[in-house]
This record gives C-alpha cells, sequence and structure tokens, in this order.
C-alpha cells in the first residue's frame, strides 16, 4: 500500500457503534469490519455499507447489492427489510454516523496532525498553495486537500473530486497521511462541506477567513445562510481540543467581526490592508509581474517579493503568514515560502506566448472574483482588455448579470460563452448573463457559446499589448454539457488558437 495505514485494519462492529445513536440493538457486535464505503461499486467482502440519501439517487436501494457483493452491514436511517439477511444498523442520521464511525475506524488521524482549514468565497486554493509552500520550506511533510487535487506523502497522484471531500474519504485520506509521516495539512473547505457535516470529526489547528462574496445561492438560498456555513469551521476550531487553536481572519470582510464571539478560546490574528490588523503589507509596488512589500507579522518587518500579481494575493499571501505563524513555522521560512511559489494552475496563470499581447486563464466564477482580477489587470493593461467567460449551469442563478455587467464595464470587449452548462439550456444561460449587461447599457459583447471558438475569436481580434482574459474554469480539464463530460482545458484551447494564428 502507499501509506502505512494498518494492512488488514479492522475493528468490530460493537466498537464502530459505541459512539453513535442506534434505533434497536446490533445483531452481532463483534462481527470485523475491514472496510467502510457508501458506494456499492466499492464494497468488497467485511464491509460496512453506508446507505446514505443523496441528491439524485438514495443508498437504501443499493443495500441488496451491497450484502451480496459482501457487506458484512448495513447502515441506513431506514428499517431492515425482511428479505435482506445482514447486520443492519439504523440510526435517524446517517452522516453523521459515517463521519464518527470513520474516525473511529480511521484511528482519529486529524488528532496527530497539524490541520489548517481555509474557508472563504475566493482565495481558498492560493492560500493553501502558499501554505505548502511555506512549509516545505520548513521542512515539514505536507498534504493538501483542496480544489485541484489531494497530494501529498502516501498519496498516489489524485485529481479532486470535490474541494471538501466526503468524512469517509477524507478521514482515509487524512490516515494515508498521517501514515506516510505527514505532519502538516492546509484543507480548503468548502461551504458545501460545512453544511453537509464532512468537517464534523477534524480537530483543526487554525482557521483562516479570506472573504465572504454572493456565491452558492443555488445551495444555500440566502447569503446570510451561507455566511453560517462558513462560520461554522470557526465553531468547529473551538470545540476542538488541540492547543493554540488560532483563527485567522480578514479584518477588512465586513463579516469578520461576526466570526470573533464564535471563537473566545481561541488566539485570533487579524490580517488586511485597510484595517488595523496583526498582519499587514506597506510599501506595496505592484504590476503583472508581481509585487513587493513589507510583511508586517506582529512586530516584525519582512521584505517580500510575490510572483503572483494582484492586491487580492496580497492578502492570500497575509492569509497564509498568518496561518503558518500561528501553527509554529519561524518567519524565514514564511518569506521563502511565499517567495518560492510561482504559479497557482488556473489563478490569473499567464499562458506563454510570443504573441505581442497578454493572455490568462483565471478561474474568477462570480463577480466579485472577475472584479477583483479585471481591476488588477486594468491597472497594466497599456491596450484592451478582451474578456471570454461563461457562467455555470445548474448552479446559483443570482450572480450571472451581475458577472455580465462586471464585465462589460471593465472590458473593452466581452465574449459569452459556455461554461459547464450540465443540464441547462446553455442559450438560456447566456441570456441571463446578457440581461446584465443590457441593464448596464453596455454593447461591447457578442455571443459564440462553443468555448473553442470564443477563444480562437478572442484571440484573434487581440492587437498589440491587449489582454485577453479567458475567465470562469482556471484549471478545469473538463466540460460538463448535459450529463456527458468532455476533455476540455482553457490553457490547451489557447495554445492551439494561437498556434492558427
Amino acid at each position: 500500500m502507499p501509506a502505512k495505514i494498518k494492512k488488514g485494519l479492522s475493528i468490530s462492529l460493537g466498537n464502530l457503534t459505541k459512539s453513535i445513536s442506534v434505533i434497536g440493538k446490533v445483531k452481532n457486535p463483534e462481527i470485523l469490519i475491514k472496510n467502510l464505503t457508501h458506494d456499492s461499486r466499492k464494497v468488497v467482502a467485511g464491509s460496512l455499507f453506508f446507505a446514505l440519501s443523496g441528491s439524485r439517487t438514495d443508498g437504501f436501494l443499493y443495500a441488496r447489492e451491497a450484502v451480496k457483493k459482501g457487506a458484512v452491514a448495513v447502515l441506513s436511517e431506514k428499517p431492515q427489510p425482511p428479505d435482506i439477511e445482514t447486520n443492519w444498523i439504523q440510526t435517524a442520521d446517517a452522516v453523521s454516523a459515517m463521519g464518527v464511525m470513520a474516525n473511529i475506524f480511521f484511528r482519529n488521524p486529524s488528532a496527530k496532525m497539524r490541520l489548517i482549514g481555509v474557508t472563504g468565497t475566493n482565495g481558498k486554493t492560493t492560500v493553501t498553495y502558499f501554505l505548502e509552500s511555506i512549509l516545505k520550506e520548513a521542512r515539514k511533510k505536507t498534504g493538501i486537500i483542496g480544489t485541484i487535487s489531494y497530494r501529498g506523502p502516501g498519496l498516489p497522484p489524485s485529481k479532486a473530486v470535490n474541494t471538501t471531500p466526503s468524512s469517509l474519504e477524507l478521514l482515509e485520506i487524512l490516515a494515508k497521511l498521517r501514515g506516510a509521516g505527514t505532519t502538516h495539512v492546509a484543507m480548503e473547505v468548502s461551504s458545501h462541506a460545512l453544511a453537509l457535516r464532512r468537517v464534523e470529526e477534524i480537530a483543526f489547528d487554525a482557521a483562516v477567513f479570506t472573504n465572504l462574496k454572493r456565491d452558492h445561492l443555488d445551495f444555500h438560498k440566502t447569503i446570510n445562510a451561507y455566511f453560517k456555513a462558513k462560520a461554522h469551521l470557526f465553531e468547529l476550531l473551538e470545540r476542538s481540543n488541540k492547543p493554540f487553536r488560532t483563527a485567522v481572519i480578514n479584518a477588512d470582510d465586513p463579516r469578520a467581526k461576526e466570526l470573533r464571539p464564535l471563537v473566545r478560546h481561541c488566539k485570533i490574528l487579524s490580517y488586511g490592508l485597510e484595517s488595523q490588523s496583526g498582519v499587514t503589507a506597506e510599501n506595496i509596488r505592484a504590476d503583472l509581474n508581481g509585487s513587493r512589500f513589507t510583511l508586517k507579522l506582529g512586530k516584525k518587518k519582512l521584505p517580500i517579493f510575490l510572483k503572483l500579481p494582484g492586491k487580492h494575493n496580497i492578502l492570500n499571501a497575509m492569509a497564509a503568514a498568518g496561518a503558518a505563524h500561528a501553527v509554529g513555522v519561524p518567519e524565514k521560512f514564511i518569506i521563502s515560502g511565499l517567495e518560492k511559489l510561482r504559479l497557482v494552475p488556473g489563478r490569473l496563470e499567464e499562458v506563454e506566448s510570443r504573441k505581442p499581447f497578454k493572455v490568462f486563464i483565471d478561474f474568477a466564477h462570480t463577480d466579485s472574483a472577475l472584479e477583483t482580477v479585471l481591476k488588477q489587470l486594468r491597472l497594466s493593461a497599456q491596450g484592451r482588455i478582451i474578456t471570454v467567460f461563461g457562467c455555470g449551469g445548474d448552479r446559483d442563478k443570482t450572480k450571472r448579470a451581475p458577472m455580465g455587467k462586471t464585465a462589460a464595464k471593465l472590458s473593452d470587449w466581452v465574449i459569452l460563452t459556455n461554461d459547464n452548462p450540465r443540464r441547462e439550456n446553455p442559450l438560456e444561460i447566456l441570456a441571463d448573463i446578457e440581461a446584465g449587461i443590457k441593464k448596464a447599457g453596455q454593447k461591447n459583447y457578442k455571443m459564440i457559446p462553443d468555448r473553442a471558438k470564443a477563444i480562437q475569436e478572442a484571440l484573434s481580434l487581440a492587437q498589440a499589448q491587449d489582454i485577453v482574459l479567458i475567465a470562469g474554469k482556471g484549471h478545469e480539464a473538463y466540460q460538463i454539457l448535459n450529463d456527458k463530460t468532455i476533455p476540455f482545458n482553457d490553457k490547451d484551447a489557447v495554445k492551439a488558437a494561437l498556434k492558427q494564428l
């Protein structure tokens, strides 16, 4: 095995269920459980199968299949059917039970490592990349769990399915990291993960709040519910039994003050450019090649040269510096770690070209993120800004018109195109975006639904000194059209189009 999870790891069903509320009695508590899964396709002999109710299907429907494949126990919120012979554990909350039982099975892995959770609408990925660079400079064995990948000692190369995996997968990943000697883990903690209780069993040492902007209202319904989900990370930090727990909070965000009462027994380390903070920056000189500034970390003043451009990346760097400081990393490694990070895939990533214009790929998929990137590009633009973007289907519709307005007002020319339309009609998505542009009184746009053709059109229009921004998908290597997923990567599409110019 790639990690030192004990081969043949097993535990009695009774020990697994001792910390959850069970309806009725466990039939055979002495039976050994050798594997946990909520996917019937991954059942092997000796498995405990979690029959969870999902958004598209119900695991209860696959319980018979799981037992036939060798599951020796099934956990469900529903009573045992008379025709299924197995150890059936009925509980009122299967999701919570799965997290508790997985933590027992994998021997409470987060207790033995330093865990830094990062939440917020924008910046999570970049903060974890900065942390990874800092911790590696400090010679710490480091794991990263986030939007782009799950990586670290003991883990095979793995692209992320979700920003934060389910509690079962998450605890297994942490167990593999711990088994391979990992000492520090930085993880993005999404609002979905917090609302769906994926991280309830994680003992955090530090929690970072980057910002709160409009996003995911299709899931959370209101901005207050969205914030409440994000804030739950700090409730988890407060109840963690780790010593020296620290909340690292962006004081420039209006919601920062609402987090402080949640962490009364934790140290609070604020950062920001506009508010009095424990971590801040001064003497800032920035352009598209990067930023030079003095990082004020407590009483220390540290000269920094960031290779990542933009004011937002200075904030991301300060968040990472604060979190690294909170877990005891010396300042010299914070400096070298921040300075050595050259690239975060799909985050204001420049595509190299011999053309007389610049091309950037960015993951910006909210109006606030798009505004941040376009304003940064405008500071350095000597020519026009041409923006290509779309919005995802089956996702928050409220941000579409604002994104259209933002793109049209801050760009010289906009090409609307497909993002991941999923099961929505792509033309209806484009019409939602167009409504925001028209309301703003702008006419500087056209629609090309085919994303590759839209990118090709933008590059063919670009002249010397222009900047082309391809926004929305960033690092993604796929496009979801209806229920079909096809290979597609913005960077590859740019390179292909450039060859034809």
